[in-house]
């Protein structure tokens, strides 16, 4: 999906190795060109749930956003069932119960903001990032900018997005 002409995109994705218990996390805020404002990855030790190790990114991505300051976004992720959670009035009752209500509350303080299933052909920038993020041990913070492999993959994005207009 192209980026909003009037707010951020936001995409996040999630690296779980269930052998170690270790997660690596990465979120991408786009302007509407398109372009990298913001980028992070973090890694979380001790998750023993693939459905948590999901949630967690799309938390972080809320909680990144809103430190930042934006107030419209759209926010896209692929795991489908933390996308249709969130989306949901539904009382949530599973493992992931804590995190999509800490998700669901921060909402409010926002002007506008829609969440998006991205299949993982459409989240390719972030995936790269999560896998460069692999290679760090600490959490990993960029402004404009992201590492090469993930700038391309963003700019090879942007073409296909504004060739199409």
């Amino acid at each position: 999906m192209s980026p909003n002409p009037d707010g951020v995109k936001v995409n996040f994705d999630v690296a779980f190795n269930v052998v170690i218990k270790k997660l690596v996390s990465g979120v991408i805020i786009k302007n509407s060109e398109g372009l990298i404002m913001v980028a992070c990855t973090c890694s979380y030790s001790g998750i023993t749930d693939t459905f948590v190790a999901k949630a967690r990114p799309c938390e972080q991505a809320i909680d990144f956003v809103m430190e930042l300051g934006f107030k419209k976004m759209q926010i896209e992720g692929d795991s489908l069932t933390v996308i249709k959670k969130v989306k949901t009035n539904f009382q949530e009752k599973s493992m992931l119960s804590p995190i999509i209500k800490d998700i669901k509350t921060k909402l409010g303080g926002f002007e506008r903001i829609s969440f998006y299933f991205a299949g993982r052909k459409a989240n390719v920038a972030v995936h790269a990032l999560v896998a460069e993020g692999h290679q760090l041990d600490e959490p990993q913070y960029w402004v404009e900018e992201a590492p090469q492999v993930v700038e391309r993959v963003v700019e090879i994005d942007c073409q296909h997005w504004f060739s199409r207009k």
